[in-house]
């Protein structure tokens, strides 16, 4: 995807829920919590930490955090999303589980906890995303949310081909991305987009 979308259908079925995270879908995230709470960064190895001991990402052990912040009360998890370590001694986010499948999965194993996927827009075809997003919405009943980042790390938009634009227009061209998949969630006829 480089700024131009051809031909791009509606995401899912037509029985596919529009509204996303509304107020009465997600009372976790939308309730009366003013301070919000959540887990950041555990579908990876050594999430931030430099430590030695630290987390290993493993599928059992993030299913087993998103059933404690669950049952605590926790309002959501939110992932990060590496494509490779950053190398050295520790390689920090040498593993890294992919964050859609990861909070589709999450969202299957829990109940009221709101779990979002960390998404590159600059390395993931929006109708494809679209699609994703709202399987795994309709898995969560509304409680799914996105992380939207436009990327930092050269070397991983490297590894699709690509090179990291400047700022303002990665921030640029991710809203565009984002107004590909508003329009294919609630656009009937094909559009084209440039």
């Amino acid at each position: 995807y480089r700024r131009r979308t051809r031909h791009c259908e509606r995401a899912s079925a037509p029985t596919m829920d529009t509204k996303g995270m509304t107020r009465d879908r997600n009372p976790g995230l939308f309730g009366g919590n003013r301070f919000k709470l959540g887990v950041f960064g555990i579908n990876c190895s050594g999430g931030l930490s430099l430590l030695k001991e630290r987390w290993h990402g493993s599928w059992g052990d993030n299913v087993n955090v998103a059933k404690l912040a669950d049952e605590a009360g926790l309002e959501c998890l939110v992932p990060l999303q590496r494509w490779k370590g950053y190398g050295g001694v520790s390689n920090v986010n040498s593993h890294c589980l992919d964050s859609i499948a990861w909070a589709s999965g999450l969202l299957g194993q829990t109940r009221h906890l709101s779990i979002f996927a960390t998404v590159h827009a600059t390395l993931l075809h929006p109708v494809f995303a679209a699609k994703q997003m709202a399987t795994a919405d309709l898995i969560g009943g509304g409680r799914f949310g996105v992380n939207l980042v436009p990327g930092s790390n050269a070397a991983e938009f490297r590894m699709f081909g690509q090179e990291l634009d400047e700022h303002l227009d990665r921030y640029a061209m991710a809203q565009e991305w984002w107004d590909v998949i508003r329009r294919a969630w609630s656009n009937e006829e094909e559009f084209d987009f440039e």
